[in-house]
Parts: C-alpha cells; structure tokens; sequence
C-alpha cells in the first residue's frame, strides 16, 4: 500500500500503461483512498479529439497517446472531486450529455454525481454570466411519486433562505427528466473531506454550530430535513481562506446543507408509505429506524450529533455488515463512548455528543440552537448545560426499557451467586476432608474409610452444584448476550463461574477434556469471555474445547444443538486468530465454519428457507476466509475459496430466484476469485472465471432498482478483469 500522494510521473506511467501488474494494484488501491490524487489523475488525462477544439486546452502529452477514449473516460469516473477553472468550461462526464434539456441560456459544463433519483451537473448562465447547479431527474425513475418528491424538494427549498442552506433559483418540469435549478457549490462535501481523517475539537464544535443555525433556521420554518449526514452537507471556500486543492482544515469551509428530498413539514401528511425506513441507517435517529415517519425536529438533532461524532473519532457509533444487524443497534443500542476511541477528546464535548446521541428524542436538545449554545460556550471555555449520566441512571433507564429481562436476570444473578458460594465451600471442605483422611488413615483404616466416604458426598455434592451453574450460564448466555446495558453483571458472571470451572477441570478432568455433559456450559462461557475481555480466552483454553468436540462420537457432533456449539467455537476461533493476524489460521477456521453450515443445511427440507440460509451463510464464510488467505498471500487457496463460495451461491440460485442479493454476492465473489487468479499469475482462469460470472448476471438479470447499481460496478469490474 502506498501511504504518500503519488507523483506526476507515477500517476503519468499509470495512465499509459506501461507499468507491470505487480506496480498497478498498489497505485490503484491507492487511488481509492486518495481523493487528492484522485484529482490529479483528472489533472493529467489527455484531452478527446472533440475536446481539444474548446479554447485552452492543452496539447495531448505523446506519452498518452495509446489511450483510446473509453479508457480515458473510465479513468475520469474514478475521480470523486476536480476543481473546475473558468478558462476551462469542458463538458467532464462519463455519460456524455444531460438527460434532459434546459432552455438556450444555460450550457451544460460537467457532471458532478449522480444518486438515485437522477444526477447533478453543472451549467453556465450566459445571460447572468454565473455558474449554476442542476439536479436531473433520471427519466427511468420520472413517475409520479418521484416528481412529487422533487417538486416537494424544491418548495421547501423555496422558503428557506440562508447562507448554510442551498438556494433554488427555477424548476424545469416541461422535459422528460425535470430538473431543478440550484446554486454551485464548489467545494467538497464533507464526506470527501473527512475520508477517515478526524478534526481537532474546536474546529469540529465550530463547524456543527455553524451548521447548527441553518438547521435551527429549517426547523423555524416547521421543515425537518430527516437525512442529515456528511455526504449531504456541502463546503464552500471562505472568502479569506487559502485555496487549495482540497484543504482539510475545517475552518477554511463554510457548510452548505443540501438534498431536501426525504425532507417534510411539521404536521404534514408525507408521500412516504408507512412503515417506510427513511434515511440513511448509520445516520438514522432510533425512531427513524423503528419507522417511525412522524418523528419532529429531534431527528435533525441525532443527525448533527452523528456528524459531530465522526467529525472527533473519524467513524459513525454504530457500524456493521448487514444493514439489518446496523438498524437493531441503531434502534436498542448505546453509542460508544467517544472517549474510548479518542482518550485525549475534552469531557465536555464528550457529554454534548452523547447527549445528542440520546435513544429517547426528550433527551436530545430540544432545540438546534440549545445545541450551537452549548458548542459556542465550549469554545469560550464556559460551563455547558450537557452532563454524562451516571450508571445507574443509564441501567435504570435500560431496565425501564426491558423490565422482564431486568427482573430474570436479577434473579438469575442473585441464584448463581448463591450457588457459587456453595461451590466454593464445598470445594474448600473437600480439601479440609481429604487432609483429614490422610492423617485418620495413619492411625485407623476405619476412620480413613469414613473420611474417603464423606469425600465422595463432597465431591457429588460438588458436581450438583456445577450442573445448577450451568443451567444458568448457559439460559444466563442465551437471553442477554445481545443487551449491552448489562456487562456489569454478565461480567459478574463470568468472574464467579471461571474459578468454579477451573476446579472442576483440575478434579474430574484429568487428561483436560471436558465431558459432554457439561461442553455446552463450556463453550458459553469461552464466548461469554470472549465477548466481555478477548484478551482473557487462552489459545490453551480453545484447543481444549476443539480435542473435546473432537473425541465426541459422530452421532453427537451430527445432533442440532451441538452444530450450533461448533458454530460458536468456530466464531471465537476465528475472531482470536484475526485478532493476532495468524490469517492462515483464521482461514481455516472460516473453511471449517463453511463446512459445518452445510450439514445444517442437509437437515433442513430442500429449498427451505433455513436450508437457503445457511447456505448463503456458508457462502459469506467462504468470502471471509477467501480474504484472510489473501493477506496470507495464498493466492491460488483464496481464489479457490471464493469460487467454492460462488458455488454454494449458484446452488441458491438454483433454488430461489427470488432474492437480488444473492446475484450481487456472486458477482462480488466472483470478482473476488478472478482478482486472486490474476494476483496469482493465472490470467486465464481469471478471465474465465470473470466470463462464467457476466454470463450468469446476463442469464438472470438483477430486477431490483436499488440493487442495479452495484450490479453494475460489479459489471464493470469483471470486465475490466475480463480485459486483462
């Protein structure tokens, strides 16, 4: 990976393909975390015939002259950000034209995105002789709830007029793709501009509290913007600011919100079906998430909040593969503290974040402009009105929430404890006994054989109490491992059942296997410690729980129940071995895991949906495992890998047709498979691989219309490796 920007002359021998594979990918991944250089790649791409008419351009450098124009025009998409010069008014799209028309005056420049109701380009005013923007409606998605939405967008914007809000000039609804017409921008967004970078702590509170006003200005008007987050939050260049290509100093930016199109009106009876999530998930307030469309101003306040966050950690709270897995956090979790990712961040800005961050809307600021107060005393060193919760008010409230889980697991809690007790003394009598023994036996064999006999009722006595420890373990694991709000007292558990645990492997387990009757508590409590301290489980402890599994007769590790425990096993295996970047370990962890699905899947009924999930469960493993034997540089094992995955994946297909993203995984597996190939030196299996893969997308294309774009730069890619 290369870390510095590139040079002109990398990015030049790049472009002209003179560099071998072995110099590409590091360039190239470098292009995808670098928007500076992502600019400078547009920077130098030679001009097309028809371009090099427009006055200024400049002369095609001969050493890029063996780049035909679709290679110029697939190198210019991967450029997120370009600085656009008056002297250089050059239409600077993948796409060609506009979708629709506009009258005479306006001439379109260049594009600038697209989303998924249409795309943004900029044109020029030759009467009022300024730069404008103008957002298409893509004419596939013109019908009548998508009109709605954009004339919606664009009367709400009408009555806002603020210096942090875009300004909407006129609206084109004769053409076939409507368009409304709105001030350029010409800088960033923030998403471009953070790109995982974080912010010193008085830049990012001036910046929300700049944004705080236009925001307080929207809801003044009883609008609700509902989307807030980085990518639809605009920068303009301060007038006294120093330019630069891409500057991240927040304070040379002004912020701009923009992208009213999920916005609404307060008590106004919206086009959004009920039920219907709104928003982006990790920018999502909890009521947002529960579908809840009738939500109030407090929505914007968890978006600013959310924003503020990333701005001091450099990431969402909440971040997940799935985006139902995102959403139940989003909706029952609590963010994490931004302390733990950033220890040096003041309290007090810490407080104002979380209060945001609130799960219940009347904990939140009640107002945009209660926030920006309380940002702007941070920034004059005065006291502010935000204060960090206390445990108990924060269990409290978690138990208000839950009350039947609360009251189970106090009593669980109070019965383990108890029993813990009794374990510990009845060990330390088994001991006394057994010294006892030893000395009555020295003088009396009658006295020695009663001591051996009340060891015996210790030791049965201890076994009870460790079967009653594990019943609750086990119902203790299964019912909370999934509330946060409660890892006091999960660790509380796990600390009084280690010890007791520990006693029972020294005394019944002499060659260190445990029983089958007690592998299922055993295998709780490795995931329970794994879950509450990682660093607590031992490779020693992992091993001693596989030989176990593995001296079990087939009929028990073929039974329901003990895959699952398998299953659990694999996962902390896995997990512990990513943790130490042993990746070739992990990898065959992830193949075990895949392995164990499928013969879940053979005891469900064929082409049932549990069958089709742990199959497409299976199929993830793969993916997984494919990935970590690829940082291992086992090229032709993680090639290998992936298209087993695409294989599980196939056979879902062939069952069930109905879900798109079982195509999309494909392809990315696919994908994943031809760039191992390729990686490995075997250009042929690559590009059949990547051919069998386009075939079947052309066999069973993708139908869902939110699904179609990543279908397509999957598309793409396989093409492009199809090429190579």
């Amino acid at each position: 990976m290369i870390s510095a920007c590139l040079t002109s002359g990398q990015l030049r021998n790049y472009l002209s393909g003179e560099l071998d594979e072995s110099e590409v990918h590091p360039i190239e991944a470098h292009l995808q975390q670098c928007s500076v250089c992502r600019g400078a790649v547009c920077a130098v791409l030679p001009l097309s015939n028809a371009e090099s008419d427009f006055p200024g351009a400049e002369p095609m450098d001969p050493a890029l002259s063996s780049l035909d124009s679709e290679s110029r025009r697939e190198l210019l998409a991967i450029a997120a950000f370009q600085q656009a010069g008056p002297a250089s008014r050059v239409a600077a799209s993948s796409t060609g034209r506009p979708p629709g028309s506009l009258p005479a005056r306006y001439t379109p420049v260049r594009f600038l995105g697209a989303g998924g109701m249409g795309e943004v380009w900029e044109v020029f005013d030759s009467v009022v002789g300024r730069s404008l923007a103008v957002k298409f409606l893509a004419p596939h998605t013109a019908g009548l709830q998508s009109l709605q939405r954009l004339l919606k967008e664009a009367s709400l914007l009408g009555r806002l007029g603020h210096r942090g809000i875009m300004q909407i000039y006129e609206v084109f609804t004769e053409s076939a793709a409507p368009a409304i017409l709105m001030e350029l921008v010409s800088g960033p967004s923030l998403q471009v501009l953070l790109a995982g970078h974080v912010a010193s702590e008085r830049a990012a509170a001036a910046f929300v509290s700049e944004l705080c006003e236009a925001v307080q200005h929207a809801h003044d008007q009883q609008i609700v913007h509902r989307d807030l987050k980085p990518s639809n939050i605009l920068l303009r260049p301060r007038p006294n600011a120093v330019e630069t290509p891409l500057s991240r100093d927040l304070s040379a930016w002004q912020p701009v919100v923009t992208d009213f199109g999920t916005a609404r009106m307060l008590g106004d009876q919206t086009i959004t079906v009920a039920g219907q999530l709104v928003g982006t998930p990790a920018y999502m307030a909890p009521e947002q998430a529960g579908g809840d469309n009738d939500s109030g101003t407090a929505v914007d306040i968890y978006g600013l909040g959310v924003i503020l966050y990333e701005l001091l950690t450099g990431r969402p709270p909440f971040l997940a593969d799935s985006p139902v897995v995102l959403l139940e956090l989003v909706k029952n979790g609590e963010p994490s503290s931004p302390r733990l990712l950033r220890p040096d961040l003041a309290r007090d800005l810490e407080n104002i974040c979380l209060k945001c961050l609130s799960v219940a809307p009347s904990d939140r600021y009640q107002s945009a402009d209660l926030l920006r107060q309380d940002l702007q005393a941070f920034l004059d060193g005065r006291p502010v009105t935000a204060r960090q919760l206390s445990w108990p008010v924060r269990t409290f409230r978690w138990c208000r929430r839950n009350r039947r889980l609360a009251m189970l697991l106090s009593a669980l809690a109070g019965t383990l404890l108890m029993i813990s007790a009794q374990s510990v003394y009845f060990g330390v009598t088994q001991r006394n006994l057994r010294e006892q023994a030893t000395e009555l036996g020295k003088a009396a064999d009658a006295n020695r054989q009663v001591a051996e006999d009340r060891a015996v009722q210790v030791e049965s006595s201890l076994k009870s109490a460790i079967s009653v420890a594990e019943r609750l373990m086990f119902l203790a694991e299964t019912q909370f491992s999934s509330n946060p709000g409660w890892g006091q007292q999960r660790q509380q558990l796990r600390e009084q059942a280690a010890p007791v645990y520990a006693e029972y492997v020294r005394h019944f387990c002499p060659d260190g296997l445990i029983p089958q009757e007690h592998f299922r508590v055993a295998c709780g409590l490795c995931s329970l410690k794994w879950q509450l301290d990682p660093d607590s489980v031992q490779e020693v402890e992992l091993n001693r729980l596989v030989a176990s599994w593995e001296k079990m007769s087939e009929s028990v590790r073929s039974a329901g129940d003990f895959l699952e425990l398998r299953g659990m096993l694999y996962y902390v295996e896995t997990e512990y071995y990513r943790r130490r970047r042993n990746h070739s370990q992990a990898g065959q962890g992830f193949l075990g895991w895949s392995r164990l699905l499928q013969a879940q899947a053979g005891q469900h009924p064929e082409g049932s949906a549990a069958m089709l999930q742990c199959l497409r469960i299976g199929s993830g493993m793969l993916q997984n495992g494919a990935g970590e034997f690829r940082a291992d540089g086992q090229f032709v094992v993680a090639a290998q890998v992936a298209e087993s995955g695409c294989k599980l994946l196939e056979r879902v297909m062939q069952l069930s047709s109905e879900d798109d993203r079982d195509m999309l995984n494909f392809l990315f597996l696919s994908q994943q498979a031809a760039e191992n190939w390729l990686a490995a030196g075997d250009a042929n299996t690559a590009g059949t691989t990547a051919d069998h893969a386009l075939g079947k997308l052309a066999a069973r294309p993708i139908r869902d219309a939110n699904a179609m774009p990543y279908a397509e730069q999957s598309k793409a890619q396989l093409t492009r490796l199809l090429q190579k």
